[in-house]
């Protein structure tokens, strides 16, 4: 049980140390809603940041490329409140879709993800 206890500390110290060294402004990894996505259906990458932006409308640009079989598109993102981006995109294509999110906030990353659009069933 002492083993446990000291391990349980050593893995919060761990855990405290990281946060304070990133710090507050760092970009979470991007989420995406589903890993399949239906005909007409949406996909949405949620992206999140602990830095206080004065106006998070104006001083952030976001935006995703989505790529599928060459086809490339180029979507804006947008602020949706406390701390929260998202970009929204409906795949016209079946098949295996990648993409990469473009922001310029401070300690924005790359963040890069894959999803498929199911065919179509009839």
């Amino acid at each position: 049980m002492r083993m446990f206890l000291e391990s349980t500390k050593a893995v919060l110290l761990l855990i405290i140390i990281g946060a304070s060294i990133g710090g507050t402004d760092a970009w979470a990894q991007a989420a995406v809603r589903a890993q399949h996505v239906e005909l007409w259906g949406i996909q949405e990458i949620t992206l999140h940041s602990g830095h206080a932006y004065d106006n998070p409308f104006r001083d952030v640009q976001l935006q995703a490329r989505f790529t599928s079989n060459g086809h490339s598109v180029l979507v804006p993102g947008f602020y949706d409140g406390d701390h929260t981006w998202r970009i929204r995109f409906m795949p016209e294509q079946q098949g295996a879709w990648q993409f990469t999110t473009i922001a310029n906030g401070p300690r924005a990353k790359q963040s890069a993800g894959r999803f498929h659009r199911r065919p179509t069933v009839a």
